[in-house]
Order: C-alpha cells, then structure tokens, then sequence
C-alpha cells in the first residue's frame, strides 16, 4: 500500500499574504507583541473562565 503525504510547509500569515503593508506596520507589531505576552494568555483564559461561570 502505497500512501503519500503532502504537507503545506508554508508558514506564511494570511494578513502577510494578503496585506503586507499592514501586517508589517507599527500597530500591527506591537498588537501582535502585546497578543503574545503572558499576561495577555492568563487575562484572556481568566475573562474565558469568568464567561463560563456567569453563562452557568
């Protein structure tokens, strides 16, 4: 049996595909560098929980 894989190797963003400009611009850095601090990671799953608890 004979099966072959093809994997997309292409790590390139959608918004860098598709808007370059504004993907690479200032905001959009410091957006992206803000998105990824870990403060940003335990807000966002705190807000998450939070949300759960007051729909239950």
């Amino acid at each position: 049996m004979n099966v072959y894989v093809v994997e997309d190797q292409s790590n390139v963003n959608i918004f860098f595909k598709w808007a370059p400009e504004v993907y690479l611009s200032r905001p959009s850095k410091f957006i992206r560098k803000c998105v990824q601090h870990w403060a940003f990671v335990y807000l966002f799953d705190f807000l998450i929980l939070l949300n759960a608890l007051c729909i239950a």
